[in-house]
């Protein structure tokens, strides 16, 4: 099955007609009649969409989604609420209620299915992001945002009516930019990219909604912006390509201030939550390969790009060189100053060493006070250069501690070289091992300088 719906109504006639409108999508459909039966299924397995009317037995359809929505483990299940044909207060109340969609109770079956499609596939592309919010360390940087953000209007072109603008920006918290369905396109790309869409449909040119729909969602700027079309009378072929084209929700009963403003601010509010789960998953990357105290790249993300360059040595990008590196008397630093100092010295002489190497050259935490540089497209002279700047680079000014002591501080360098010829493969491990053989010649002749491996002489 590609999802499972769920179906929520007393009236046993209208589940059965809900059920029939999705039984050619190959959904998995459940049925409920009460609020209890929907409580149930929501634990344990819980459905995809929830297609919920406003009349249950024992219960309220609207009184059941605030209820789902005021549950963490429920908040984010998509919800699609069916009210009273042509009752305005039901729409509200059930937008207000946190409903991620609402429709008359007699809307065409093809425009419900419709709404099913659109939201499985937010399920589908939200569902990385909803494994964000299970992540110990992730879910922590991702706060409760406030339905905040910056508003595009589109309107049809000669329009003079400034009481959209009006309605919306009195209600919706950000700037709300009025733009003329003619020129929006070229427009928008000159400020920043707005968070929120708002397309009012022209009724001379219905048509052109769908190509400024079609445009928007294809652009990079405005890809992932909440886009919403204002349908400027009911149109149930327009909604269904509306729908299936891209759109985020859909208005098919005009340009109400109120309901477009409550649907616009739910909008913003999903994408806010959007962008920080996005923002989450990328600091998760980055820090799966950086060391939290230096900024540097670790031991990890070191060993795999090693294994790239010296790849690339072997079919023509040249020599490249392996240094080992490691503060001399770091245990002495810890034990006299404490871990704090050790913590502040080891940041410190990261900084002075990432300073002073080139762009390009990589520069890595191994472990403890351990490190290592790999130097490109250099001989040996060029190498053992490099290594000098960085043992100056530390030791020529004193360490500041956070007690306000200053200590000198040194390091020992290893250098090993790959083979210059075109057809020696360079085995990573093998110079590392080289490096660290030579580190170990350069604290035992006396520390703070640099030695060359003897596969390099």
């Amino acid at each position: 099955m590609s999802g499972r719906i769920l179906i929520a109504a007393a009236v046993p006639a209208e589940r059965i007609l809900l059920r029939a409108t999705l039984a050619s999508h190959a959904y998995d459909v459940l049925l409920a009649s009460s609020a209890k039966a929907v409580l149930d299924h929501t634990r344990g397995n819980p459905p995809d969409v929830i297609l919920l009317s406003e009349t249950l037995d024992g219960g309220c359809g609207i009184d059941l989604c605030r209820s789902l929505r005021a549950n963490p483990d429920t908040s984010r299940l998509p919800l699609i609420l069916r009210v009273h044909a042509g009752e305005r207060g039901g729409r509200l109340r059930a937008l207000a209620a946190g409903a991620d969609a609402v429709m008359d109770a007699d809307t065409a079956p093809s425009i419900v299915a419709a709404r099913i499609r659109s939201l499985m596939r937010r399920v589908a592309s939200g569902a990385e992001l909803d494994e964000v919010v299970r992540t110990p360390g992730l879910a922590e940087q991702i706060d409760l945002v406030p339905h905040t953000g910056r508003v595009a209007l589109i309107i049809p072109a000669g329009t003079t009516d400034m009481r959209w603008q009006v309605g919306l920006q009195t209600r919706v918290r950000g700037p709300v930019r009025v733009y003329s369905d003619g020129t929006a396109l070229t427009e928008l790309w000159l400020g920043d990219p707005p968070d929120a869409v708002v397309v009012v449909e022209n009724p001379a040119v219905p048509e052109m909604a769908l190509r400024l729909v079609s445009e928007l969602r294809c652009r990079s700027a405005t890809m992932r912006s909440a886009i919403l079309l204002v349908q400027s009378e009911p149109g149930w072929d327009r909604a269904v390509m509306a729908l299936d084209v891209g759109v985020d929700d859909l208005i098919e009963t005009g340009f109400d201030p109120e309901e477009v403003a409550l649907r616009v601010r739910h909008a913003l509010a999903r994408k806010a939550y959007e962008d920080r789960c996005r923002a989450a998953l990328r600091d998760g990357a980055r820090l799966a390969v950086t060391d939290p105290l230096t900024g540097l790249a670790n031991r990890r993300f070191a060993m795999d790009r090693l294994r790239q360059i010296a790849e690339r040595s072997r079919t023509g990008a040249g020599a490249f060189a392996v240094l080992a590196l490691d503060l001399d008397r770091f245990k002495s630093i810890n034990d006299t100053y404490g871990h704090p100092a050790g913590d502040a010295v080891l940041a410190t002489v990261a900084r002075r060493m990432e300073g002073a190497l080139r762009q390009g050259d990589l520069l890595a935490r191994m472990g403890g006070e351990e490190f290592m540089a790999v130097i490109f497209g250099c001989e040996l002279d060029q190498a053992t250069g490099a290594a000098d700047r960085l043992r100056e680079a530390v030791s020529g000014t004193p360490v500041p501690l956070p007690d306000g002591n200053e200590i000198t501080v040194t390091i020992s360098i290893g250098v090993a070289i790959s083979g210059r010829s075109a057809t020696e493969r360079p085995d990573p491990v093998a110079l590392i091992a080289q490096a660290d053989r030579a580190l170990y010649a350069a604290k035992a002749d006396g520390r703070n300088q640099v030695t060359v491996s003897s596969h390099a002489a």
